[in-house]
């Protein structure tokens, strides 16, 4: 993927600019290409309306994967099509309804079914155009022949304890040959463990740095600042504090944190540099874990293999959270531990796991 941080304003601007021009233009480039489309449908003010969102959504993304128009395959599709049901990292994607500007997103949630197939046929048209005005060689769109069904919105957004071992040994037995190989193994664990053991969000992870652990009143707290600029402390258990001491030494810092240190959480190092990783990066790190892990569990457990093709960072999150409260943690605990705006939310986790609910069904409920 391409490791420049995508801007989705200044994107939006270009291809608003591309539209607006008056000139019939000779499109070279992927961006002029599709405004050379949109402009057939400035007559009619709602299609063109529907047309540009449905565009400037898909040219975002195929940005952001790193590829073009013309790169695009069969199996992308697939992947777009469950992002559209589900946008990830949805701090990055997804915003209150807002006048296009820095806060502007592209997405307010995911889409439904039917909204996804409508959006599948616009681009199908987008490409039919660029194919017929020679511009591109290929429709991929033209080999769909049944549209699966997105990723089940109903699937509940957790990963097992199970599930957790499988990446946490995928993470062990990753080669350590090289400083490379072994500074991706020891970046690997702490990202899993801090996300689980934390509950942040990928944007309070990009945000952190090392002085965000505090010590007061001998005990350890993880500061944070997240959605709506609201404020939190995180207990920081004895596993999350052992994870950080493991990973601070390896990449050449003192065991434990101090109250001046300006170091990111997560770092990426440039030649000697230490910079942090954006909300971007750590997603595609974060799936990119997750789809090794899938491969390497792919035999012996498929089902979990697919579950991890589709699942996130804000997985861990809502793992975290569910196993704080089948824990026997208060509530009202958890919900300041997630930074909870309010208890319903909080709530949503208050529930057996199936498993333990079928059983006891299973066991009380009889004739």
């Amino acid at each position: 993927m391409n490791e420049n941080v995508i801007i989705i304003p200044e994107i939006i601007t270009q291809l608003d600019q591309a539209v607006s021009d008056t000139a019939l233009l000779d499109a070279n480039n992927d961006v002029d290409a599709i405004a050379t489309w949109l402009r057939e449908y400035k007559a009619n003010s709602n299609t063109f309306i529907s047309y540009r969102q449905c565009a400037e959504r898909y040219y975002l993304w195929i940005h952001y994967q790193g590829k073009d128009l013309a790169q695009v395959t069969r199996e992308d599709l697939q992947d777009y099509q469950d992002f559209l049901a589900d946008p990830q990292p949805r701090e990055f994607w997804c915003g209150k309804r807002a006048p296009k500007g820095p806060d502007w997103k592209p997405f307010v949630a995911g889409l439904s079914t039917a909204s996804i197939k409508l959006q599948f046929l616009i681009l199908k048209n987008l490409y039919n155009y660029l194919v017929a005005a020679e511009y591109l060689q290929r429709n991929p769109f033209l080999l769909i022949k049944k549209m699966p069904k997105p990723v089940d919105k109903g699937i509940d957004r957790v990963l097992t304890k199970k599930h957790i071992d499988y990446i946490l040994e995928y993470v062990n037995q990753m080669p350590n040959e090289t400083y490379t190989q072994e500074f991706d193994k020891e970046q690997a664990n702490w990202l899993i463990k801090l996300f689980f053991l934390s509950g942040m969000r990928i944007s309070e992870v990009a945000n952190g740095r090392m002085s965000d652990f505090i010590y007061q009143r001998d005990q350890w707290w993880l500061r944070t600042v997240g959605k709506g600029n609201k404020y939190g402390e995180i207990p920081a258990t004895e596993d999350l504090i052992n994870a950080l001491a493991n990973y601070r030494r390896f990449i050449g810092l003192p065991t434990l944190p101090d109250a001046f240190e300006e170091y990111p959480i997560i770092i990426r190092r440039r030649g000697s540099e230490i910079i942090p990783l954006t909300a971007n990066m750590l997603h595609r790190l974060f799936k990119k874990i997750l789809a090794a892990t899938a491969d390497y569990i792919e035999h012996e457990d498929p089902s979990a293999a697919y579950l991890f093709r589709k699942s996130s960072a804000h997985w861990l999150r809502h793992s975290s959270a569910t196993y704080q409260v089948e824990a026997g943690i208060d509530v009202i605990t958890v919900k300041e531990n997630l930074r909870h705006s309010n208890i319903e939310t909080t709530m949503k986790y208050v529930h057996k796991d199936k498993t333990n609910r079928h059983k006891e069904t299973n066991k009380k409920f009889k004739i």
